[in-house]
């Protein structure tokens, strides 16, 4: 698991690029965006496919991409919406 640095850090570059879609506690919109908080989802999505549809966005969705933000802000955010699996909302 990340440490908890890591963690505020993706809570607060989440709060800065992700909340108007995805909602201030990330449990999306329907028909709009995902939750991401979903434990399903976070039990068989990778590290890898969150830091891809990030990167990259998703073709043919509302996910546009984020590749501007860096490999290092990207993985804070995955590491934040890890903290999701486990742990109660933050």
């Amino acid at each position: 698991m990340a440490n908890e640095a890591i963690i505020s850090e993706g809570k607060r570059i989440y709060q800065q690029n992700c909340i108007y879609c995805h909602q201030a506690d990330a449990i999306g919109k329907p028909g709009f965006a995902p939750s991401l908080t979903n434990k399903e989802l976070l039990s068989i999505a990778s590290d890898k496919f969150f830091i891809s549809t990030i990167q990259d966005g998703r073709t043919g969705t509302g996910m546009p991409p984020f590749a501007h933000l860096g490999q290092k802000k990207i993985k804070a955010i995955v590491a934040y919406l890890r903290t999701y699996e486990t742990l109660p909302n933050r």
